[in-house]
């Protein structure tokens, strides 16, 4: 059996934490995790540039095939 209770004031009303919405999820892929991305990719391909054709070194995992 379910007790009544006098419903909460104003001041004792509970509020949830606050969350991520998806447009700053949204946000967070486009402004920081693809850019990060991005520069990763360019290291690698300066990297691999340099061992194959500046030191005549396979380099990465294309060398095994």
């Amino acid at each position: 059996m379910q007790v009544m209770t006098q419903p909460k004031s104003s001041t004792q009303l509970d509020f949830s934490a606050p969350r991520l919405t998806r447009r700053a999820y949204g946000l967070l892929l486009t402004r920081a995790v693809l850019p990060f991305l991005a520069v990763l990719s360019v290291a690698d391909a300066l990297l691999y540039l340099l061992f194959r054709y500046g030191f005549g070194m396979c380099y990465g995992v294309w060398c095994w095939f």
